[in-house]
């Protein structure tokens, strides 16, 4: 049973058992259920077997070696010992190993043994010897003392595993700690609007040259021109009225309407004060929580910002947004249906479609706006709709080992004036079924980094490019 690599390289190797060895086993193998003595009645079904072979012997195959056991049965007498107390076992043990390696002097032989004071008795007699592998020791056995604490123990797991088992986790950070860097835009001032509404103006400058002419491309192409005479097609250039409302209103209002966004771009880029992670709770008891309660609060220089809702697949990613109002299009020639503009049908077709819009509601399900999933977290009493120091949800009823429930905190620096701030974010879960609160502290470092509100204002107009 014992991986014998861990004392000799041998590839045949025999194991001498000593006659103080074997009385010692005997006697142990009467003390009851204990590990020692049913290993030591093991241990004498062994010897039975040798006793009962003819060469005294017994042969084992390991995976690595081929064993032979045999028991020692020649009695040492006083007289050959001198120097050795053959009334102690100990020195009986290294009396009957040095008698085999006079009787093997071919053969080498080494004394094992965890005993120290048989170890040294060996090495005063010029016997090798080897201390065993720790590798081959068992832990010690457990008393009546180990016993009872294990039963109360396992009682105890019994009572808990009848309660929801509540944890927090926060699989993003490293030693449950946020140490992360914000960076903070300044308004514009009032000379940097200035700046760059020119530069913005001179990108997109008032369309001043509208056409009156019928594109000469289009008169060139005779698919084209056929195209129109089977529709009863004409050119009709941008209308005068139309060339009005772009120069004296549409493009004018547009350049009060960049002025505005201008002077409130900064808050557009809040976004890169905000910093985040995720709060995953999990019930891994045999127990649902009931009325549980879910409180995360911002100390210290923090604040919580306004939690982000879920976005549904449709919905336009903030990349795809542009952050400037877009310039209008000047108005420009087409083609038109002569039959359709004499009769305005298709005038008539959009108006009588936006008004069905507007006045026919949309009907849905009653109970669509009031359902109400208990297994499901809500906001208390509502999604925050601004920053606040305090977050809390609720939940009637969390279900045990399914899904854990996953809520991302948003959160910036209270202040952005020092460039470095402190703070502590304090979850903590109460249930009616739940013995004690769970709580969870995360420690928060926040570096605030200044950055360049006119190049950020560059890159949009660059987009709307």
């Amino acid at each position: 049973m014992l991986d014998w690599s861990l004392v000799t390289d041998d590839s045949e190797i025999t194991i001498a058992i000593p006659r103080a060895v074997q009385r010692e086993l005997d006697r142990l193998k009467d003390g009851g259920n204990s590990r020692r003595s049913s290993r030591a009645r093991k241990a004498c079904s062994t010897f039975a077997k040798i006793i009962e072979s003819e060469d005294n012997r017994l042969k084992i195959q390991s995976k690595r070696q081929s064993l032979t056991v045999e028991l020692l049965m020649k009695r040492v007498r006083p007289e050959d010992f001198p120097d050795l107390d053959l009334q102690s076992s100990d020195d009986q043990i290294v009396a009957e190993a040095i008698s085999v390696m006079s009787d093997r002097d071919a053969e080498q032989v080494t004394f094992l043994s965890n005993d120290t004071a048989a170890l040294t008795t060996a090495k005063a007699q010029g016997l090798p010897f080897k201390r065993l592998p720790q590798e081959w020791m068992l832990p010690p056995e457990k008393d009546e003392r180990d016993k009872t604490i294990d039963e109360l123990r396992k009682k105890v797991e019994r009572l808990s595993s009848q309660q929801p088992e509540l944890t927090f986790a926060t699989p993003e950070l490293t030693d449950n700690r946020v140490s992360t860097e914000v960076t903070f835009f300044p308004a514009l001032t009032d000379d940097e609007v200035e700046m760059l509404m020119r530069e913005i103006e001179d990108q997109f400058p008032m369309e001043a040259y509208f056409p009156q002419e019928e594109p000469k491309q289009r008169r060139t192409n005779a698919f084209d021109l056929a195209t129109r005479i089977a529709n009863l097609q004409q050119w009709q250039p941008a209308s005068a009225s139309a060339i009005r409302r772009y120069q004296e209103e549409a493009y004018p209002n547009w350049l009060l309407s960049i002025r505005s966004e201008l002077k409130n771009f900064h808050l557009r880029l809040s976004g890169e004060v905000l910093a985040t992670f995720s709060l995953v709770i999990d019930n891994g008891g045999q127990q649902p929580a009931t009325n549980l309660l879910v409180s995360c609060l911002a100390e210290g220089q923090i604040i919580f910002g306004i939690p982000t809702p879920a976005k549904s697949g449709g919905d336009e990613s903030d990349d795809e947004t542009p952050w400037l109002t877009a310039p209008p299009e000047p108005p420009a020639g087409k083609y038109m249906n002569i039959v359709e503009r004499m009769s305005g049908m298709n005038g008539y077709a959009d108006l009588l479609a936006a008004h069905l819009e507007r006045h026919i509601p949309v009907t849905m399900p009653a109970w669509a706006s009031t359902a109400h999933d208990p297994n499901s977290f809500y906001w208390k009493p509502r999604r925050p709709a601004t920053e606040e120091s305090r977050w809390q949800l609720e939940c009637e009823e969390f279900r045990h080992q399914h899904e854990p429930y996953s809520l991302e905190i948003v959160f910036r620096p209270d202040s952005l004036e020092a460039e470095t701030v402190n703070g502590v974010i304090r979850c903590q879960a109460n249930a009616s079924n739940l013995p004690e609160r769970l709580e969870k502290v995360i420690p928060v470092r926040i570096r605030v980094v200044r950055g360049d509100t006119c190049e950020k204002v560059r890159e949009a107009v660059f987009r709307l490019r």
